[in-house]
C-alpha cells in the first residue's frame, strides 16, 4: 500500500495525471477501508475540487492583516494566486509564520 501512494505522488509531481488516476483507482479498489482514504482523495481522485489548472472553488477566510476584511476568490487581486495553508499542528510551520 505505501508504495502505491508514493507512485501516485510520483505520477502527480510528474505531471501524469492520468497516470495518477490510475493508480488512485487501483489503490480504491485494493484498500477500500484505509483509513487515510479521505485524505488521498483530496489529493489524487480524477474529480478533486482543486486541481492545476482549474478554477479555485469558493471560499471565504479572514484576512490576517484586518481580521474585519473576508478573503474570496473574488477578492483576490490577480488571476494567478498562490494560496499557501499552514498546518498549526506543524511546529516547524508555525516556526515560519509573521
Amino acid at each position: 500500500m505505501e508504495m502505491l501512494i508514493v507512485l501516485m505522488g510520483s505520477a502527480q509531481e510528474a505531471g501524469d495525471d492520468a497516470r495518477a488516476a490510475a493508480l488512485f483507482a487501483l489503490y480504491t479498489e485494493q484498500f477500500p477501508t484505509d483509513p487515510r482514504r479521505q485524505m488521498l482523495t483530496t489529493f489524487y481522485a480524477p474529480d478533486r475540487p482543486i486541481q492545476v489548472g482549474h478554477t479555485v472553488p469558493a471560499f471565504e477566510a479572514p484576512s490576517l492583516d484586518d481580521p474585519t476584511r473576508k478573503v474570496s476568490r473574488e477578492t483576490l487581486p490577480a488571476p494567478y494566486v498562490l494560496l499557501d495553508f499552514w498546518a498549526t499542528w506543524c511546529g516547524p510551520c508555525v516556526g515560519e509564520m509573521e
